[in-house]
């Protein structure tokens, strides 16, 4: 899937997941959007980075 171009509001609605609910909820959003990276760097956050590499290579 490619990724989405992200506007101005997809980029304030990430900014308030990750003010108010924290990184995983603003990774899992920006992933939804095609996002790739955040797949990685919510393993990455989560403490699970041998987890993160074997998502991104499904």
């Amino acid at each position: 899937m490619m990724p989405q171009k992200l506007s101005l509001h997809d980029l304030e609605r990430a900014k308030g997941l990750l003010e108010t609910v924290g990184p995983a909820a603003a990774y899992d959003y920006l992933s939804a959007k095609g996002y790739r990276y955040a797949v990685l760097a919510n393993g990455v956050a989560k403490g699970g980075l041998y987890l993160a590499m074997r998502l991104l290579i499904l």
